[in-house]
Formats: structure tokens, sequence, C-alpha cells
């Protein structure tokens, strides 16, 4: 990932109730912590919000109509988009997708956002894992708020005071 990807998940507000009695504000387990101190769980400690409903072709279809698709290396992975650009990854339990702060391309988030909402998705938002609804109002001001947004901004202040953050300097 790079800076300038402001990245987030669909994930079905169906799974999360599976797990939470209501919508929690922040959906834990989606960001790694950023000194890469952490242990991957198994994966059956990790939620899966999907519950098999994601129906990878079925979804694939739909972002194939206004994206173009990418050969994976993975088995069991679709990918759409570019590795420096917009990108989709739909794997078998899970919707990701990073957005190219540098030039910000409105009727795409939209599209991603409709499928969302046909989904009756939630979007989590990466690295707070913030839940936010797939409404581009709320998805652009979390954007706002984001490293890559300021990164696009101000690249060298920002990775300056990641660093700092970090304890690098």
């Amino acid at each position: 990932m790079a800076t300038w990807h402001f990245r987030f998940h669909l994930v079905p507000r169906a799974g999360i109730l599976l797990y939470y009695e209501e919508l929690p504000e922040i959906l834990r387990g989606f960001s790694l912590p950023p000194d890469d101190s952490f242990l991957l769980a198994n994966e059956e400690d990790s939620p899966d919000y999907w519950k098999g409903t994601l129906d990878q072709e079925e979804i694939g279809r739909k972002f194939a109509g206004f994206m173009s698709a990418r050969e994976t290396r993975s088995k069991g992975v679709l990918r759409f988009g570019s590795d420096d650009g917009n990108r989709v990854t739909v794997w078998g339990n899970d919707i990701s997708v990073a957005i190219d702060m540098r030039k910000v391309d409105l009727s795409l988030i939209v599209d991603i956002l409709d499928i969302g909402r046909e989904l009756d998705c939630m979007v989590v938002v990466i690295p707070t894992d913030r839940v936010v609804p797939p409404q581009l109002s709320a998805l652009l001001a979390e954007m706002r708020d984001s490293i890559a947004f300021r990164f696009c901004d101000d690249p060298i202040g920002t990775l300056k005071k990641l660093a700092e953050e970090r304890g690098l300097v």
C-alpha cells in the first residue's frame, strides 16, 4: 500500500450484527499496528463477517462493470484497478478498497459505494477502523482526515510527522 492510498473495507451490516448487538463505531481487526509488532491471529480467531455469503463471481461482475480486472497469483482472489492507483480486491471473506488520493475519482467512489449499499454493507476505514455508512458525504469526511489526504497535500511534512509519531527521528 502506498501512502497516497485511502483504504477501506466493505463489511456486511448483517455480519457485523452477528457479533455485536448494535453497529459499533469502531470495528477492530482490519488495521495492523504501524510498527509491525503484531502476531497474525489464527483464521478461526478472526470474525468472518461475510459467513460464506460473499459471491465472488457476482461481485466481481459488478466491479468489472467500471474497473479493469487484473491478473493475480493468488487463488480465490479477484483484483480490479491498479497497484499504484485505485484498486478493489475481492477475497472469499472480504472486499478491500484503495483510493488513489493523488487524483480522486468521485465517479469511481460513488460506483463502489453503490455496490456497498446494494450489498447492505458498512464502510470500515483504515487505519482508524471507524465504521461509517456507505454514503459519499461520510466517506469524504473520513478522506479529508486521512494520512493519504495529508500526504498528497504535504508529502515531506506528513512523512516527518509519521516518523516522529513512530519514534524514528
